[in-house]
């Protein structure tokens, strides 16, 4: 994460501060996008016959 933050800065510096801030606000946007789509489809009822165990007797 650490590196990520340098990278981060580092671009900062070269392309100056309002285009970095354009690019985070950007990444987070999109990164709150996939959450969403990610909590809607794992908070969908799964089938009926999901997470059942065979009778093996």
């Amino acid at each position: 994460m650490a590196n990520n933050l340098n990278q981060l800065t580092k671009l900062s510096h070269q392309r100056g501060f309002q285009e970095t801030h354009v690019y985070v606000v950007d990444l987070l946007r999109r990164l709150k996008e996939i959450l969403g789509e990610y909590r809607q489809a794992s908070s969908k009822p799964k089938p009926s016959g999901m997470n059942r165990k065979e009778d093996t007797t």
